[in-house]
């Protein structure tokens, strides 16, 4: 592990965390094309830190309000910013369940799929399929409750698939269910923060005792970069669906998705 290998590594987490291009099935399909070695345990989990700084400080003023509505709950429970931070509390508790549940039932279905480039690449064209459907969709205007986080949830579900896009199904999810636009890849964003901060655990629990060939040094710098293209992809994402644009990623989903069943 270089500089070269660990910035490169730093952008496309940045990256592919947060635009809908699907992390996961980029890396099936480079490892079987390429022949790229996937990184160590602890570079990984320094990856995903980064991005998950990313959303944290691009997010503080809602994580505030948040815990300050929280708070506030106990002393005044019928205050605005109390009834508000229970909305998202409960939905954001609710959109995690799916991906927990389908992670803890279906692991031993989908560990094989990390090892088969077909199915990826058809996972890549169901992304396509999904994101190109948005473009369609008339201007939603309403906010994330229970039961529309339950929609947004079996969409990151859904992302534990390589090739599925995490973003891309979550996103897509709250613009069907008429989620005003922002709002939904608010949502998206900080519905990101136990799924990240959950992967990073489950690779910690895997990386101890074992080696890795980054240095702290190359680490820290890993981090650094992973946090700020993460921010910066936060922020183009937050233009890009607001301005309606969103669903043109899917065309580019298509594309890897067809090169990958030709090449493979």
């Amino acid at each position: 592990m270089n500089l070269p290998a660990i910035l490169a590594l730093a952008v496309t987490q940045g990256l592919t965390e947060f635009l809908p291009i699907s992390s996961s099935g980029h890396l099936v399909l480079a490892n079987r094309l390429l022949g790229v070695e996937e990184p160590g345990l602890l570079t990984e989990v320094v990856l995903h830190l980064g991005t998950l700084a990313a959303v944290l400080v691009y997010f503080r003023g809602d994580l505030i309000d948040l815990a300050r509505g929280s708070i506030g709950s106990f002393r005044d429970p019928d205050a605005l910013s109390s009834r508000e931070a229970r909305r998202l509390l409960i939905a954001l508790a609710v959109g995690t369940v799916p991906a927990v549940l389908f992670g803890l039932l279906g692991a031993d279905r989908i560990e094989p799929l990390y090892e088969d480039p077909r199915r990826t690449s058809f996972a890549l064209l169901f992304t396509a399929l999904v994101l190109l459907t948005t473009l369609a969709i008339p201007r939603g205007r309403s906010r994330v409750g229970p039961a529309r986080a339950l929609g947004i949830g079996i969409g990151q579900a859904l992302a534990l698939i390589p090739g599925v896009s995490r973003s891309g199904m979550t996103i897509a999810a709250g613009l069907h269910l008429r989620v005003e636009r922002r709002e939904a890849a608010r949502f998206s964003f900080l519905l990101s923060i136990p799924a990240i901060l959950g992967a990073a655990v489950l690779e910690i629990g895997g990386a101890v005792g074992r080696g890795d060939p980054a240095p702290v040094a190359l680490l820290g710098v890993g981090f650094l970069v992973a946090f700020g293209v993460g921010y910066g992809a936060i922020a183009l994402m937050l233009r890009i669906v607001s301005g309606g644009r969103f669903g043109w990623f899917g065309i580019y989903c298509l594309l890897v998705g067809l090169a990958g069943l030709l090449w493979l």
